[in-house]
């Protein structure tokens, strides 16, 4: 855990300066012929590692990528910031097992938990019982079906404290589902529908004594910091999440030390890796995790083809009931978004670029599997922003792992206290 902030400037300028000398590592983008060529030209001036790649197989690449400790380890030999890691980032890279596997105590009733996912259950479980003592009044940020604020109010009144939890959620849908749950089961929580953009967003804070995020995207958790601090918010509770969303294209630190002395200029392309941590979700997910990266790696090389262009053309998410049609459907999709010579007409070049594709599917996993070696510091980097804009706004604030990576890699968590 950080918690002065001597240790928090300390750990972000250690990170600043390791990240900056690595850049060309992490910033390079290899989803393309022209990305993979460069990144080969940049590994042979590291022949070793690029030996040590060489070597991997596509289930050791798999299986790294999805350990943290894993990663660090092949990659220390060759990687002086990895080796050289303090140990704040060697403890936020591999969590204390003993203190974040095992369930917290926390007895809930099956029927207050259902409809919530196992794996979101216990991420809940864990973040509540990483806060202090009971709050008076809390905000759920951002809150979909109020979840966390449903059990966080029945928890706090089995401890026989009073409390209230005000939701805030932008869609009307999700409020009137949610206060339908809070009213089944009796909770003290009631709805907000709001924007949290929105200038009329700091009313929500009035009166409130915490305020909590358990993964809100970029831009969103951010302006639950900014506005906080405004009002004078006495705790904040907040797990990060997507933060390249809600972001402008050049990302603007919080911090005025950040800003000041940072080596780098991240784009929001660059925030990206930060969020790009898999765990393993079994068999059929990580067969459907390969089937659309051959699938847009397929559609990129036709593009690169038909175009006589090496520029990367990126798709967005893809509707996941795709993955379940043909690659002729990908293509019809990917065409309406990107215009370009229909591949979806001609099942012949269909079968050539998904088997051009393939060929070069694992040499991509390879190159990424290098980018990732610092995507964890990176993330570390944009959580001390946050933290540092909080102690330079008179707040108290330490950074911690609520959780075990495997049960999410977004697994850190702000706290901050008003300092009195």
């Amino acid at each position: 855990m950080l918690s002065s902030q001597q240790d928090l400037h300390h750990a972000w300028r250690w990170l600043d300066q390791s990240l900056a000398t690595g850049r060309k590592d992490w910033q390079s983008y290899s989803f393309s012929r022209a990305g993979i060529a460069a990144q080969q030209h940049h590994l042979a001036s590291q022949p070793a590692l690029q030996a040590a790649l060489t070597r991997l197989t596509e289930e050791e690449v798999e299986d790294i990528d999805a350990n943290p400790a894993k990663l660090a380890q092949f990659f220390a030999p060759y990687l002086p910031c990895i080796e050289q890691a303090p140990t704040l980032l060697a403890v936020l890279l591999v969590p204390d097992e003993a203190a974040v596997d095992s369930p917290p105590v926390m007895p809930l009733p099956f029927w207050l938990t259902n409809g919530i996912q196992g794996r979101k259950l216990e991420q809940i479980r864990h973040f509540i019982a990483a806060l202090p003592t009971p709050a008076r009044s809390s905000l759920e940020w951002c809150a979909g079906k109020g979840h966390l604020g449903r059990l966080l109010a029945f928890h706090n009144a089995q401890q026989n404290v009073v409390t209230s939890v005000v939701s805030a959620e932008l869609q009307a849908e999700l409020c009137t589902a949610g206060m339908a749950l809070a009213k089944r089961h009796d909770v003290n929580q009631r709805f907000v529908q709001q924007d949290v953009l929105a200038d009329d967003a700091h009313r929500l804070l009035q009166g409130v004594q915490q305020g909590l995020a358990l993964h809100a995207c970029g831009g969103l958790h951010q302006r639950l910091i900014t506005l906080a601090a405004q009002q004078g918010t006495a705790e904040l509770h907040i797990a990060p999440c997507c933060y390249h969303l809600h972001n402008a294209a050049c990302y603007q630190p919080m911090s005025a030390m950040v800003r000041a002395e940072s080596l780098m200029q991240l784009t929001r392309a660059d925030l990206k890796l930060a969020v790009q941590g898999q765990v393993t979700g079994g068999q059929r997910v990580g067969r459907l995790r390969r089937q659309e990266v051959t699938w847009r790696l397929a559609w990129q090389l036709w593009h690169e083809q038909s175009n006589q262009t090496t520029e990367y053309q990126p798709l967005p998410a893809l509707p996941k009931q795709l993955l379940s049609a043909d690659f002729s459907a990908f293509c019809v999709w990917a065409e309406q978004l990107k215009p370009t010579p229909r591949l979806s007409d001609s099942p012949t070049a269909q079968v050539e670029m998904l088997e051009q594709a393939e060929q070069l599917y694992l040499e991509i996993k390879r190159a990424d599997l290098l980018r990732h070696a610092y995507r964890r510091m990176l993330e570390l980097w944009l959580v001390l922003d946050r933290a540092l804009y909080l102690t330079e706004q008179g707040y108290e604030a330490h950074i911690s792992s609520f959780c075990h990576y495997q049960l999410t890699p977004r697994n850190i968590l702000i706290s901050a206290h008003l300092k009195t």
